[in-house]
Formats: structure tokens, C-alpha cells, sequence
């Protein structure tokens, strides 16, 4: 039988968590992250650090 060590919260796994971004009327999705993120960035990034 193999010992079991116990690992800290998500230290084997990742969890992703994706956000919309929507209308507040109607909550259709507003594609509007690429120019959110090249208004902060300066140019088209994939991820932007924020701390």
C-alpha cells in the first residue's frame, strides 16, 4: 500500500476562472477585452500583470 501525502490547496491542480464581460441590459457578451486590454497595455497582449 502506498503512502498518502497531503498536499497544500491547489498545489496539484490549477483552477482557471474565465469572466464575460456583458451588457448590463441585456447580459449579451460585449466583445470588448481586446480593446480594454490596448487601452491599459498599449498594444494587443494576451495576459496583462497587475499584481
Amino acid at each position: 500500500m502506498s503512502s498518502q501525502t497531503s498536499r497544500a490547496l491547489f498545489s496539484a491542480y490549477g483552477v482557471e476562472l474565465e469572466y464575460m464581460i456583458v451588457n448590463r441590459s441585456t447580459l449579451n457578451v460585449a466583445p470588448l477585452c481586446d480593446r480594454l486590454i490596448h487601452s491599459v497595455a498599449g498594444s494587443y497582449e494576451s495576459e496583462i500583470e497587475r499584481g
